[in-house]
């Protein structure tokens, strides 16, 4: 009955070391050869360990350790539409959360009722919240008029999306429409 137990007790400490979380994770491909891969750190390492990449924007890796990793794009210059609109302090690649404040300058034609609409959409196009950028001077000019406001949305399905600056129109005709699109991790 000693022995017995010895050996249940050997059975059940090798097995402890293996329920344990391993020092570098295993792979098992799919002819069941097992291998050791290390965990990701960056994105970039991510990519370089052969890890699949989505192909959004900005590109997206997950290691098999259930680590997520958002490439950073590096873009020059602030999100505007040249002689139009300028947003002051988000740029694209900018990491938002609700709320969100916004603030820039626009053309006096950019407004209505000296406001003009503001949406969230996660990676996905879905609309997750809106507001209202409003002008904090006399908006009936073709100069530029700064704006603010406070934009609050639900918590994302997407590590990414994109924060739109909707021109007024109140004709609603569609040659009147434009929009400032702004790239944005969250």
């Amino acid at each position: 009955m000693k022995k017995l137990f010895t050996v249940v007790g050997l059975v059940a400490v090798s097995g402890f070391g293996c329920i344990g979380t391993p020092s570098e994770p295993m792979n098992v491909s799919g002819d069941g050869v097992t291998d050791m891969q290390p965990a990701a750190t960056s994105f970039q390492d991510c990519v370089d360990k052969g890890y699949p990449v989505m192909e959004s924007y900005p590109r997206q890796c997950n290691d098999d350790q259930g680590n997520h990793f958002v490439e950073k794009i590096e873009e020059v210059g602030m999100a505007e539409i040249p002689n139009l609109i300028e947003l002051s302090n988000i740029s694209p690649g900018d990491t938002i959360s609700s709320p969100v404040n916004i603030e820039g300058k626009a053309r006096g034609y950019w407004y209505f009722e000296a406001q003009f609409d503001v949406t969230v959409q996660d990676g996905l196009g879905v609309e997750i919240g809106s507001g209202i950028a409003t002008a904090l001077s006399d908006w009936m000019t073709e100069d530029y008029v700064p704006f603010s406001g406070t934009i609050s949305f639900v918590p994302p399905s997407t590590p990414t999306g994109t924060l739109i600056l909707h021109k007024a129109n109140p004709s609603g005709e569609p040659v009147n429409d434009d929009e400032l699109e702004v790239s944005v991790i969250f």
